[in-house]
């Protein structure tokens, strides 16, 4: 479970890290996903 947690702070991380250098259409594509991402994983557990 921790694993999880500290993998999405990766993510966000390098989600930040890439915005600096990135279109903001392709940040809000990323977050979508990861969105995406979480909420599958809730209805999961």
């Amino acid at each position: 479970m921790t694993l999880l947690f500290k993998s999405m702070a990766t993510t966000l991380d390098y989600m930040a890290s890439l915005s600096h250098r990135s279109s903001k259409s392709l940040l809000m594509l990323k977050l979508d996903v990861f969105e995406t991402n979480l909420r599958l994983f809730l209805k999961m557990t």
